[in-house]
This record gives C-alpha cells, structure tokens and sequence, in this order.
C-alpha cells in the first residue's frame, strides 16, 4: 500500500504559518497595551504628586505666580494623561481585534487539521481492511474456504 498523502497538506501548512503570525501579531499587541497601562499610571501618580505640591504650596504660602506655573503644570499633565488614557483604549482594541484574528485563524488551521486526521484514519482504515483481505485470501488458498467460516471447536476435528 502507498504511503499515506493528504492532498492538502500545502493550504494547511500555509493555515498554520497563519495563526502562527497570528499569535505573534496578538503577543506583540498584548505587549503595547502593558506599556500603554504603564504609561497611564506612571502620569496617574506624576499628576498626584503634582496636585500635592499645588496644595502644599496653597497652604504654605507661596507667591502666587509659582502657584500658578505649577498649576498649570497639572493642567497639562492631565491633559497628557488624557491622550494617554485614549491610546490606552486604541491598545486594547488592537489586543482585541488581534486575539479575534487569532481565534480565526485557528478555527481555520483546525478544520485542515480535523479533515486530514480524519483522511488519515480512513487511510489506515483502508489498509487494514486489505491486510485482513490479504491474511483470509492466504488462509482461503491454505486451508480452503470452510476454514473462514469454522468454529474453533470444528476447525481441527
């Protein structure tokens, strides 16, 4: 019996060469967003301790244009914190429509997988049924036709 081919082994390769770069799309897109999220609080906790120096400096009494300076310093760290916070949100969509791609192309790569594991079982299937066909054509030819169909109480009697 030929050796077993699956006829569509190259789209399958291809489909896991896919997801493959798939997943390497989504690792790299879980990654931005962990910078994203780092970013947003590292400017979270510069923002408070800016708002902190603003009502230190409030209650210490100092002039009023450095109370102003530093807040206006806090108006443009919450901005920034802001633009940061929208990037945070791109990132996590990006994560999202990336695990979706992902999650595709698996389901992709699976059902090449599934068909040919299941080509292959009939394969195999297949080659049994002809060894056995084989083993009963030898023992037909040996023994005679009766000896397929004997009892093992009747076969040597």
């Amino acid at each position: 019996m030929k050796r077993f081919r699956f006829e569509l082994q190259s789209i399958l390769k291809l489909r896991e060469d896919r997801e493959e770069e798939a997943e390497r799309r989504y690792g790299r897109a879980l990654h931005q967003l962990e910078i994203a999220r780092q970013r947003v609080e590292q400017a979270q906790a510069e923002l408070h301790l800016c708002w902190q120096g603003v009502n230190n400096a409030a209650t210490g009494g100092c002039q009023a244009w450095r109370l102003e300076h530093v807040r206006l310093y806090a108006h443009g760290l919450k901005e920034r914190l802001e633009q940061l916070e929208i990037q945070r949100r791109e990132a996590a969509t990006h994560v999202q429509q990336a695990l979706s791609a992902w999650q595709i192309a698996r389901q992709k790569r699976e059902i090449l997988a599934k068909l040919r594991d299941r080509r292959h079982r009939e394969y195999a299937a297949e080659g049994n049924r002809a060894e056995q066909k084989q083993i009963d054509d030898r023992v037909s030819a040996t023994f005679g036709r009766s000896a397929l169909f004997a009892t093992p109480a009747t076969q040597f009697s």
